[in-house]
């Protein structure tokens, strides 16, 4: 009897003891998990399991517990799986060099390790690779700019739109082809980039890779000028003085 009694007394004090490690711990059993999950991380990470470098990189950069996050932590793992090739780290690792979170703001940085996610396949990096060129950040060679203003352009930018409208527009880095530089500021009109509506406005009003058509040159000069555009309402003006 005696036994069975000391038997339930254990019982309840682990039981006990677990309820208030759940109601006490920050995060609750979701951060109890985390943080176990969070060490044997590091474990594997410190052995240079790649997976794992990633993986602490993002725990540190997303931590549930906003007060946990490290950005300096994340761009010290992510630094480590990068330089191993994983595409998904640079590009991460690019990231927090772009905006300086943990870590010196440095564009050149940010560049190259989106360049090397990107010769990998990954979209997100191509995206935002083309994005530094678009703003003028970072230089490259045209043909270069261009190819990365295509993927950009076909996965919906319409700030890479823009940028490969006029690439085509003047050959740069691109055979010359009106055709498609009104195709592409189309597709960016449609976005509501108010410098896309402006030129495709100039191009149905000149005929260049339309036919042309005053209604919808001034459709398109309306729908900039409506953004603020000041060279739209000015050929909007103009236009409507012929």
């Amino acid at each position: 009897m005696k036994k069975f009694v000391i038997f339930c007394c254990s019982v309840i004090a682990v039981s006990l003891c677990c309820f208030f490690a759940l109601v006490l711990y920050p995060g609750s059993l979701s951060g109890i998990k985390y943080d176990i999950e969070g060490y044997r991380l590091r474990r594997l990470a410190e052995r240079g399991n790649v997976y794992a470098q990633r993986e602490l990189g993002s725990h540190y950069a997303w931590h549930p517990d906003e007060t946990k996050t490290d950005p300096e932590k994340a761009v010290f793992w992510l630094g480590k799986a990068a330089k191993q090739g994983d595409a998904f780290s640079q590009h991460l690792l690019a990231v927090h060099y772009a905006s300086g979170n943990g870590v010196k703001k440095d564009l050149r940085q940010a560049a190259h390790w989106y360049r090397q996610a990107a010769a990998q396949g990954l979209s997100a990096a191509q995206i935002k690779l083309a994005g530094l060129y678009a703003r003028g950040e970072i230089a490259e060679d045209n043909s270069r700019r261009a190819g990365l203003f295509g993927i950009g352009a076909e996965y919906g930018n319409s700030d890479c739109q823009y940028q490969l409208a006029l690439c085509y527009r003047d050959g740069s880095g691109v055979k010359k082809d009106l055709k498609q530089a009104a195709k592409w500021f189309r597709r960016g009109a449609d976005q509501g980039s108010s410098d896309c509506q402006y030129l495709l406005g100039c191009c149905y009003a000149k005929g260049e890779g339309v036919v042309r058509d005053l209604d919808q040159a001034e459709r398109w000069y309306r729908e900039a000028a409506e953004q603020g555009h000041e060279s739209a309402k000015k050929a909007l003006f103009d236009l409507k003085k012929q």
